[in-house]
């Protein structure tokens, strides 16, 4: 059998799971604690992207906390294999303008291709497939 708690202590959720063997008569207990993002985000640092002269941060999102700080350009690889950019407003698509749009565009989406750059958001490089038909995006790379 299998008993399982939740507990809310102070911002904290704490959950401890008892599973208990017939046959031999063991038991066994894991405990896990859950930082409340307020804790998270003040026990861990913002990334230090860099910046490219036309002002767009650029670089991995593997060490952003919140999509607000992911870098303005995300590291990707093209469909030729470069390893280059591409707008975090292009991965993102275009933004619903109510609940009705929000379907809508989920219920018409189909694959499409975004230009890759280099770090300077400018000079192009490639291409990056968003493929919708196996509900799969290329994923960003880490750097």
């Amino acid at each position: 059998m299998n008993k399982m708690t939740k507990t809310l202590l102070g911002g904290t959720v704490a959950l401890a799971l008892t599973v208990g063997g017939i046959a031999l008569g063991t038991t066994a207990s894991v405990a896990i604690t859950a930082l409340t993002e307020t804790q998270y985000l003040s026990e861990h640092s913002a990334p230090a992207y860099e910046t490219n002269d036309r002002g767009l941060t650029f670089g991995s999102v593997e060490d952003a906390r919140t999509p607000d700080e992911e870098p303005d350009l995300i590291l990707v690889v093209a469909t030729n294999g470069e390893r280059g950019y591409a707008l975090k407003t292009d991965l993102e698509g275009p933004t619903p303008s109510s609940p009705e749009d929000a379907v809508r565009q989920t219920m018409n989406q189909t694959s499409r291709t975004i230009p890759v750059y280099e770090s300077d958001g400018t000079t192009l490089i490639g291409e990056f497939l968003i493929d919708v038909s196996t509900q799969t995006e290329g994923k960003p790379v880490e750097e």
